[in-house]
């Protein structure tokens, strides 16, 4: 070999090391801009009935399933198979309010110490445009015995129907035969042993207010218009956990992180793993108060956001949240300290290969 190439490949060797050291540095500054960053909750939420009206609460008890009374109800067409707002957009209409014994009426920004909150009784009314309401009351959960199994993608869940009149109320408003399960027991999917109630396959969805601050800009540089003439909020895209604090799109690559109760120094901070970044179908694309479907934000986020190498097909917004405990409360304004970053590849989740957090570094985390 030449001297020339020699020095061709010097110069290639260090080139390499300097991209090398560069990445490196990146990842090191990234995290910890994470981690000196203000992260806070500025909204939380839950959707008692899968894909129909959610409620915005201020404070909220964490179970096994993620938060108390969050899509432990489910619609189920006559083959047993869950109905959402994907082929019933009416179901954007649909609002749900709860009455818990010893507390009282659960609405738009309600706060609550108890726990176990369908033990202690109470019920569930749901309203819609034109339509009676309806109260149906929690049943004695010592008498929740007469299951039937019920399809959630390829999975199957157990459940006790709600009865006749509950389905014949959901039925004349939605102009298809229904059901009205409920599920109180924990769902366990995927080789994690994650535990939901009615939720697509994870217990929370934590989403970035910066992220849809970008979204709607995009949109904007675009000239691209929702069904209803205004910007996307978060109401379309149905988290329970809203933050602020974060770079858009930031959060796509945190893996673990805790929450710090904001009125307690003293308290235990909770940990939670990322499972992987929510994918997102054409559901954002309805109109939360009128249930019209237009084209957006799902056009332009697959101009985009198609950031996953597992699902290359699919566009990101947000990301699948576990809580390694339960029994504690989250609030708005508590902060969020975040543990670690890296990559995610769904093909971690679903075909059981790369997980993006071991087995082992979970049950670190859970002592």
């Amino acid at each position: 070999m030449d001297r020339i190439g020699k020095y061709e490949i010097s110069a290639l060797s260090v080139l390499v090391g300097i991209c090398v050291v560069y990445i490196s540095w990146a990842k090191f500054r990234d995290f910890k801009l994470l981690r000196t960053s203000k992260i806070r909750i500025s909204q939380l939420y839950i959707y008692p009935i899968k894909s129909c009206k959610g409620i915005k609460i201020s404070k909220w008890p964490v179970a096994a399933t993620g938060f108390e009374l969050d899509r432990v109800w489910m619609l189920v067409d006559n083959d047993g198979k869950f109905m959402t707002q994907r082929n019933f957009p009416k179901m954007a209409l649909i609002d749900c309010k709860l009455d818990i014994n010893g507390f009282g009426k659960i609405e738009d920004g309600a706060s609550t110490e108890m726990m176990n909150l369908y033990e202690a009784g109470g019920s569930l009314t749901i309203s819609a445009p034109s339509t009676p309401s309806l109260v149906i009351p929690f049943k004695d959960t010592a008498s929740l015995t007469e299951a039937k199994d019920i399809a959630i993608w390829k999975s199957s869940a157990s459940a006790i129907d709600e009865g006749d009149i509950a389905a014949k109320w959901f039925t004349q408003f939605l102009g298809a035969p229904c059901r009205l399960p409920i599920r109180i027991y924990a769902l366990q999917l995927l080789r994690l042993q994650l535990k939901t109630a009615f939720a697509d396959g994870f217990p929370m969805l934590l989403t970035n207010e910066s992220s849809l601050q970008d979204v709607n800009l995009k949109m904007e540089s675009k000239g691209a218009k929702t069904s209803w003439n205004g910007p996307v909020t978060m109401r379309n895209f149905r988290p329970n956990i809203v933050v602020s604090g974060l770079n858009p799109f930031e959060e796509d690559n945190i893996l673990t992180f805790q929450i710090q109760e904001k009125f307690s120094s003293n308290a235990k901070p909770e940990k939670f793993i990322v499972a992987s970044r929510c994918t997102r179908c054409r559901l954002p694309n309805n109109d939360p108060d009128t249930g019209v479907i237009g084209d957006e934000p799902f056009k332009t986020l697959m101009s985009y956001r198609r950031v996953d190498e597992g699902d290359k097909f699919s566009p990101i917004f947000g990301i699948n949240v576990v809580a390694l405990n339960k029994g504690y409360h989250i609030s708005v304004n508590d902060e969020i300290h975040v543990l670690s970053v890296g990559i995610h590849d769904r093909r971690g989740i679903w075909r059981g290969r790369k997980v993006p957090i071991s087995k082992l570094e979970i049950k670190k985390l859970s002592n």
